[in-house]
């Protein structure tokens, strides 16, 4: 993801019925640039989950993406 200004990001991933199963970034401040991110998903099963990542600047979200990956062990 790139960022055009210093933002506060939380990415999080949700299972299928809603429930954070993992943070992997909350609220951690960033410069601007591109950044990437690579995670483990050793403690997670097969299945359908979704990301979000949240961009905030001085704690007013700017913008929220989500999207749905499959997870196949």
């Amino acid at each position: 993801y790139q960022l055009k200004v210093k933002s506060e990001v939380t990415i999080k991933i949700y299972d299928i019925l809603g429930k954070e199963v993992a943070a992997l970034l909350n609220n951690e401040e960033l410069e601007a640039g591109e950044h990437t991110m690579q995670s483990d998903a050793s403690g997670l099963e097969s299945g359908i989950y979704f990301v979000r990542l949240t961009v905030a600047q001085n704690s007013i979200s700017r913008y929220m993406e989500t999207k749905k990956i499959v997870l196949v062990k």
